[in-house]
């Protein structure tokens, strides 16, 4: 598994350019994970979402929230 939690497979067959879509995607995944828009579900005390998590959602468009999904409940849809 990556950081990112996805599973590495390979993508394609890009000849003599696999070398730089390698690059091209390990580069993507780390600004992706510097993005700072994932993490667990956090509600405020009122129950209210985080504000962080919205904070983060209107910067970026998109949050990926982490650990929603246990391993247990990943090998069963597997």
């Amino acid at each position: 598994m990556g950081k990112l939690g996805l599973v590495d497979v390979p993508i394609g067959d890009y000849g003599t350019e696999q070398a730089a879509m390698a690059r091209y995607r390990a580069e993507g995944e780390e600004r992706a994970t510097a993005l700072g828009n994932r993490g667990p579900i956090c509600y405020t005390a009122d129950g209210s979402l985080d504000p962080g998590i919205l904070d983060s959602y209107a910067r970026h468009g998109f949050y990926i929230f982490t650990g929603v999904v246990s391993p247990a409940e990943l090998d069963d849809i597997e």
